[in-house]
């Protein structure tokens, strides 16, 4: 609650569980926003924020996009751009909702791959609600389960599906 606005992007990315795209902004434009705690007074970007918005790009696998309108594109197609966004930015917590609701089975596993590998090399707390079950046991991502009622029980990672139905069971 101390944070400003401008503190609190430098620490924490957001991403919601739908970007329905804007007109005229391009998947580039849209992940060089990413940056925009970053840049001066004068709010133009460096050319240092525009290889750091290529690389989350290719990272998410979609730097053939970078060019395109943000409204000619997919859900998937823009949830991905989401996430190449906040990996623009940089900071040592991301927050994402359902990140994978949008994707097929390919780029889903493909997204969670990538998100564990940069937690661990780039030692980034990386939080992420999913209703995405078999995700959660195929990776043994560790969990944390709240119940109707607001109780919180946090498991380690979940190594088996069957062990996961009996937790939430």
């Amino acid at each position: 609650t101390h944070w400003s606005p401008a503190q609190l992007a430098k620490e924490v990315a957001w991403v919601n569980t739908r970007f329905l795209g804007v007109p005229y902004l391009s998947a580039l434009d849209y992940v060089l926003l990413g940056r925009i705690p970053f840049v001066g007074a004068t709010g133009f970007v460096s050319q240092a924020d525009k290889n750091i918005a290529d690389n989350a790009l290719e990272a998410v696998g979609t730097s053939y996009l970078s060019n395109r309108q943000t409204l000619s594109l997919s859900d998937g197609e823009r949830q991905l751009l989401s996430i190449a966004r906040a990996l623009a930015q940089e900071t040592k917590i991301i927050l994402l909702d359902e990140p994978t609701a949008f994707l097929d089975f390919f780029h889903r596993r493909k997204l969670i791959g990538l998100l564990q590998e940069i937690a661990k090399e780039k030692n980034r707390a990386i939080l992420l609600s999913t209703h995405d079950l078999h995700l959660v046991s195929e990776f043994q991502l560790p969990i944390i389960v709240i119940n109707n009622q607001g109780n919180i029980l946090q498991q380690e990672a979940i190594k088996s599906f069957e062990a996961l139905e009996i937790l939430l069971s």
